[in-house]
């Protein structure tokens, strides 16, 4: 797409776009580094500015350009979807209405800004350097076979062994790796010895720091092995205030020994691990049933030896007994429900109470209906009873705290609660 003045529009995630100089070449990619002058402005009023952040860090505004996806379009100095139509040297303003800019990034719009203000950021692109140049440079650096070679931010490296991957890392990648980090022959720490052994996981986000480690990891592939090292007396400068242990000499350097395991790109790492929390919560969740499969068995068997039959089952496998009607209207979601209760095991050991001075908490406890604040068999059981209803629930543990218990309730317990409904709202 070629900028020139003055072209207008709107981007996908509803911005409007104004450019005012437009260049040559090529628009911005995933993975450029950008330098950017911005102002972020509500109304003629400003919020912040690179100016401001560049005061504070004592460094310009530059990052990695991620992903331009829906996720990140808003996760960034200047709207995402607008900087990719950008290329450097190019200016331009980004608006859109205040009220659908907090929408869109799910917050509360303060009180202060109205409902017909802007936001706008006035952006200039003041230095681009391509993904595809950064490339070809660390792939160059990686391949230098020296006794310790030094990058531009003074982190020094040398690789021991060159893994097989034709893929060049990028920052925003996750890299696996186990590290072992020690100055001179004081180990300070090991992924190996941890316990489980486990390599590390992080993502590669560049940090315009002098020593930045992820400028290293950003060289690596699958399966390489380097060493980078820092002169303690930097770090030491650095932190004047930090005086440095007599164990460590001034010649000494923080070493950090690294084997890159597996390198991924962010969306593709994401997305597994996506498949791994949905497949985790799926097994806890067939366990769960299980395990109020079985809870329903132990709630007849006792009530049946308790001779127990004027008790009604819900289709979730919630079990009541009413002992006392109430008047009026159930309890409906959304209302709030003030109720005195005692909480036990189905061996009759007692866990919790607002009626017993033992648990501190004796006042009645209110709880908003429906609204997921308390357990499955809660939210459930306050919507079947009415004002003055005093009733008994047996709660199987799927509807309760499942296979993880909390703090005196074991693992896949049945929990019963003998409650009184003081009043609904």
């Amino acid at each position: 797409m070629v900028s020139c003045g003055n072209k207008k529009g709107t981007t996908k995630s509803g911005v409007d776009y104004e450019f005012f100089k437009g260049s040559a070449g090529t628009t911005l990619q995933e993975g450029d580094i950008i330098e950017l002058d911005y102002n972020l402005k509500v109304g003629d009023s400003l919020l912040n500015s690179s100016a401001q952040q560049s005061a504070m860090s004592g460094l310009p505004v530059e990052f990695v350009l991620p992903e331009n996806d829906s996720a990140n379009y808003f996760s960034s100095p200047v709207p995402l979807d607008g900087l990719y139509l950008m290329k450097a040297n190019d200016s331009a303003v980004f608006k859109i209405a205040a009220p659908k800019f907090f929408e869109k990034i799910g917050q509360a719009k303060p009180g202060w800004i109205q409902d017909g203000d802007f936001i706008s950021w006035e952006v200039k692109v003041l230095k681009v350097s391509a993904a595809k140049e950064l490339t070809e440079k660390r792939s160059a650096l990686r391949k230098i076979n020296a006794d310790f070679a030094k990058l531009d931010n003074g982190l020094e490296y040398k690789f021991e062994t060159l893994g097989e991957s034709d893929r060049a890392t990028q920052f925003n990648d996750f890299i696996e790796f186990h590290v072992l980090q020690k100055i001179g022959d004081s180990v300070l720490g090991s992924t190996r010895t941890q316990p489980g052994g486990q390599p590390a996981q992080q993502q590669i986000t560049r940090q315009p720091q002098k020593f930045d480690l992820s400028e290293g990891l950003a060289m690596m592939r699958s399966g390489d092995k380097a060493t980078f090292r820092i002169p303690v007396k930097e770090i030491f400068s650095q932190n004047p205030n930090q005086p440095r242990p007599e164990w460590i000499k001034e010649n000494d350097y923080l070493v950090f020994e690294i084997e890159a395991i597996n390198v991924k790109p962010g969306k593709e790492f994401r997305k597994e691990q996506e498949e791994k929390q949905a497949k985790a919560q799926a097994e806890m969740e067939a366990q769960s049933q299980a395990a109020g499969a079985a809870n329903i068995q132990e709630i007849e068997a006792y009530l049946a030896s308790k001779s127990i039959t004027d008790f009604k089952k819900t289709a979730s496998g919630l079990y009541y007994v009413i002992h006392k009607e109430g008047t009026g209207s159930k309890a409906a979601k959304g209302q709030t429900v003030s109720v005195n209760y005692s909480g036990k095991l189905l061996d009759g050991t007692e866990f919790d109470s607002n009626t017993n001075p033992k648990y501190k908490h004796v006042e009645p406890f209110e709880v908003p209906v429906g609204q997921g604040m308390v357990i499955k068999g809660w939210d459930e059981g306050l919507q079947l009873f009415s004002k003055g209803t005093k009733a008994t629930l047996y709660i199987p543990s799927n509807l309760a705290y499942g296979p993880q218990g909390r703090d005196n309730i074991p693992p896949n317990s049945v929990l019963v609660f003998d409650m009184e409904i003081l009043d609904i709202k």
